[in-house]
């Protein structure tokens, strides 16, 4: 059987937190082919002291229930940073190589490049 294609197009990333920011977003661009969804995103975080645990929404389909994690091609963050597509939700949190989450403040100004592919 033939897969079903959607033509690569935009997202947009936008704050999930519940601090209110907006990002500044370069591009964000994703494929669909059947149920694998290839995603990519240059977006900078504002400057902010906001405390709460960074979460990035607007991804354009729910994940499966396997939980992915995403390449991180660039980031200012100064640690080892990975963005996971969270289990059966349609967004994505940061982690730090420890496995802590990652506040929206750790973040501040900090430009972030990453890319994947997840299931539906």
């Amino acid at each position: 059987a033939t897969a079903t294609y959607t033509p690569s197009t935009t997202w947009t990333p936008a704050d999930g937190s519940g601090g209110g920011l907006s990002f500044t977003v370069n591009s964000a661009r994703y494929l669909k082919i059947g149920s694998l969804v290839f995603i990519s995103a240059d977006f900078v975080y504002p400057v902010t002291v906001d405390a709460s645990t960074a979460r990035v929404t607007g991804v354009p389909f729910t994940n499966s229930a396997t939980p992915v994690g995403l390449a991180v091609g660039y980031t200012t963050f100064g640690a080892f940073l990975t963005w996971l597509v969270r289990s059966s939700a349609a967004y994505i949190d940061p982690f730090s190589a420890a496995g802590a989450a990652i506040t929206n403040a750790q973040l501040s100004n900090a430009p972030t490049v990453f890319a994947g592919c997840y299931s539906i």
